[in-house]
């Protein structure tokens, strides 16, 4: 329960990991949304989301008459609301979130303090709540960087290997660094509150540091300081000379810290070495997919696998690559190349405009699909008369127009040509444009020309399409029609 609780406090380290695992190893177009997401998690519990979780589940309780009282003792007229609870931790402390509003004490400092120095511990608190909103904010920009920085560790490392691990690295030190010195300014600022209850805040401090068995004098000054120089600053001089700090076996904690250093860069650079371009052997690729066990490594071992000739074996392992990560284009784009080269164009197709949708580069398409002939785009129209209408020598031409292709119309032409009885041509119209969209397998009711200016000697009127421009831009012309010798009832195509 205390472990759990703590964890919850400590939020912004504690999720980050899992955030990162959460999140694709390489980030694409498709995985934007999954990045912002992980983002405003990290958000999320760097400004103190953990303190929900933990009074959702019971670890964090509402604070009970004597907290409240000692709260409500040095609060000032006009103050603020605060949220207070109690939380089941081992260590005697007290803890303030300050975009939250929110101040936690610990079972044992409420055991520990009477209650004049419970009131100066809240005062020391309170005054965190109080800190400009400059500062609340850096804070939070702290922790978020660390969440962030924490969370995309794996990322990092794929798109830019040791260097990028040692670019977080530095991010996560000058951080650290930017915390600690804050920190420090902020933690004297509430000593200063706490100064005003005088003597009660100093033994405060003592019995904190007694119950956590924290020395007087520490071998480095930490956030809030030597407990001695805490005390001489609230005007209390403790009754003992200033001690020495205690020496700290350096030797087997520095050993640790070498081996398990030394073991996380062996780790990366051997998945390095496993990946090494240039290394096109099955053994280096199935090392690499043992050591990384990722989509990666299922793509190399693929590549290695077509350079070998089997080419059903790495369609296999693409197949597996593409499901761990469908977000990337090049696996189905490199499946596409594959069963082009075996003439299987249609699967090729279907294939390719999947990695057309995830953003594959327009030439890589090209290229993969370059075995397969070009499929021309169908563009077959078919138009019949409807009727005529008004009636006389100045009625309009309907045709139903059917679009029998794949590719929308945007644009008909039709021409009107007008015969005696004899069925000699008297004159044809200037193409008359009709601006229609009209929808691949779409079927409408067009006007596409009105008998005008009809010469007196014309017994019959015809019409017919000249010209069908499409969206795509591609153009139709009709090659039966011999505008200057057209016979009456048009010519058959052939």
């Amino acid at each position: 329960r205390a472990a759990a609780t703590r964890a919850l406090l400590l939020s912004p380290l504690a999720a980050a990991p899992l955030v990162g695992l959460a999140l694709p190893a390489r980030l694409a177009p498709g995985t934007v949304p999954w990045a912002v997401l992980g983002a405003a998690v990290c958000a999320f519990f760097a400004v103190g989301g953990g303190v929900l979780f933990g009074r959702a589940l019971g670890l964090l309780r509402p604070a009970g008459a004597r907290l409240r009282g000692a709260v409500a003792a040095p609060a000032r007229p006009g103050g603020r609301a605060v949220r207070l609870y109690e939380a089941p931790l081992l260590q005697a402390n007290a803890f303030a979130l300050p975009l939250l509003r929110t101040v936690i004490v610990t079972r044992p400092a409420l055991d520990a303090l009477d209650d004049d120095e419970l009131a100066a511990t809240c005062r020391h608190e309170l005054e965190h709540l109080d800190e400009p909103r400059a500062v609340a904010l850096a804070r939070f920009g702290i922790a978020w960087g660390v969440g962030l920085a924490l969370a995309s560790v794996r990322q990092v490392h794929a798109a830019a290997g040791l260097a990028g691990l040692g670019g977080t690295l530095l991010v996560l030190v000058a951080l650290g660094a930017l915390h600690t010195r804050l920190g420090r300014a902020m933690e004297a600022r509430a000593d200063r509150g706490g100064h005003d209850h005088g003597p009660a805040y100093a033994r405060a401090l003592e019995k904190l540091y007694a119950w956590n068995l924290v020395p007087a004098v520490l071998p480095r000054k930490m956030l809030h300081g030597h407990l001695y120089d805490r005390l001489l600053a609230a005007g209390v001089t403790p009754g003992y000379p200033r001690p020495a700090p205690p020496v700290r076996a350096r030797g087997p904690l520095l050993l640790v810290v070498a081996v398990a250093l030394g073991a996380v860069v062996a780790l990366f650079v051997l998945r390095e070495a496993a990946t090494r371009p240039g290394e096109e052997s099955e053994a280096t690729a199935l090392r690499a997919l043992a050591l990384r066990g990722d989509h990666h490594a299922l793509g190399a071992l693929a590549y290695v696998r077509l350079a070998a000739g089997a080419a059903e074996d790495a369609l296999t392992l693409l197949r597996a690559a593409e499901e761990l990560a469908p977000e990337e284009p090049f696996y189905p784009l490199t499946q596409a190349r594959i069963l082009a080269a075996a003439d299987a164009c249609e699967p090729a197709r279907d294939l390719a405009a999947r990695a057309a949708e995830l953003g594959a580069p327009g030439h890589e398409i090209r290229i993969a699909l370059a075995p397969c002939p070009t499929r021309a785009p169908e563009r077959l129209v078919s138009a019949t008369f409807a009727r005529a209408e008004p009636p006389g020598r100045e009625a309009r031409v309907f045709f139903t127009v059917t679009n029998l292709g794949d590719r929308p119309i945007e644009t008909l032409f039709s021409v009107a040509y007008y015969y005696d009885r004899a069925g000699r041509l008297l004159r044809r119209t200037p193409p008359f444009s009709a601006d229609e969209d009209l929808g691949a397998h779409e079927t409408r009711e067009i006007a596409l020309d009105w008998v005008a200016a009809m010469p007196r000697t014309a017994a019959i009127a015809e019409a017919e399409i000249d010209e069908v421009r499409f969206a795509d831009g591609g153009r139709w012309h009709n090659a039966a029609l011999t505008p200057e010798r057209r016979p009456r009832g048009g010519v058959a195509p052939r």
